[in-house]
C-alpha cells in the first residue's frame, strides 16, 4: 500500500507528461498557423507584386533609360561650355543583345571639324550601356509633346565615330552636338529648338509600345525634357 508521500510523487510524473503534451500539442498547431500564413504572403506576393519590382520590365527599363541618358546630355552639354570645344554623343545599337550603347567624345582642338578624326577626340566619360531597349521614332500621335526634329530619320543623323571596346572597334551614329556656346545641333545642321531620341524597351524581340518614351533636347537651351505615355 503506498503511502501519501508515494502517491503524491507517483502523480506527479502524470502531470508533467499531460502538461508536456498539451505544449507540444500548442506548439503544433502555432507552427501550422505561421506556415499557413506563409504561403498566403507568397501567394499574395505572386499574384499581385507590381512591375516595378520586376528590373526588366518595360517601366523600370525606361525609368533607368531616360534617367542615365537624360544625366549624360546634361554632362555633354556642361563639358562643352566649361571647356570651350564641341561634344558629341552617338549611339550604337546591338539587336543581338538588344543594348544601345551611348558614349560622349569632346574634340581635341575645340573645332566643329574634330568629328571628322579620331585623333581629334577624347572621351569625357565611359560609354554607358542599356539593356532590352532600342531608338524608335515615335509617332506624333503616341505622345502629346513639343514639334522636334526626330534624330533617327533626320538628314545629317549619318555622321559617326568609332570607339575601341572589349569587343572590338565600335562605331556610334544618330550624333547630338553641343556647341561651346550651350547650342544642341545635329552636327553640320543648323540650331533646332528641340531634337528628339525615342525609346522603347524590349521583351525577347518584342517592342514594348506602351512604354516609349520621347526624350527632348532644347537646341538653344540644352534643357532635357522626357514624355512618357
Amino acid at each position: 500500500m503506498n503511502s501519501p508521500v508515494q502517491a503524491k510523487l507517483s502523480f506527479l510524473p502524470a502531470v508533467s507528461i499531460r502538461k508536456i503534451g498539451q505544449r507540444d500539442l500548442r506548439a503544433g498547431f502555432s507552427l501550422i498557423e505561421l506556415m499557413a500564413a506563409i504561403a498566403l504572403i507568397v501567394v499574395l506576393a505572386a499574384m499581385g507584386a507590381p512591375s516595378m519590382l520586376n528590373p526588366r520590365s518595360g517601366v523600370a527599363v525606361m525609368d533607368r533609360s531616360v534617367s542615365n541618358l537624360s544625366l549624360l546630355l546634361e554632362q555633354a552639354r556642361t563639358y562643352a561650355m566649361a571647356n570651350n570645344t564641341y561634344v558629341w554623343v552617338g549611339f550604337s545599337t546591338d539587336t543581338v543583345k538588344n543594348t544601345v550603347t551611348v558614349a560622349a567624345m569632346a574634340g581635341v582642338s575645340g573645332a566643329s571639324s574634330d568629328i571628322n578624326a579620331a585623333a581629334s577626340l577624347r572621351a569625357i566619360s565611359k560609354p554607358q550601356v542599356f539593356e532590352n531597349v532600342e531608338l524608335c521614332s515615335i509617332n506624333a500621335t503616341a505622345l502629346s509633346r513639343e514639334t522636334a526634329v526626330d534624330l533617327i530619320g533626320a538628314t545629317g543623323s549619318g555622321t559617326t565615330f568609332r570607339r575601341n571596346a572589349a569587343n572590338g572597334t565600335v562605331s556610334f551614329g544618330n550624333l547630338i552636338q553641343f556647341g561651346p556656346a550651350g547650342d544642341v545641333r545635329i552636327p553640320g545642321g543648323s540650331v533646332s529648338r528641340w531634337l528628339e531620341l525615342g525609346l522603347q524597351p524590349l521583351h525577347g524581340t518584342k517592342a514594348d509600345t506602351a512604354n516609349i518614351a520621347a526624350v527632348q533636347v532644347g537646341g538653344l537651351t540644352g534643357q532635357v525634357r522626357v514624355y512618357r505615355p
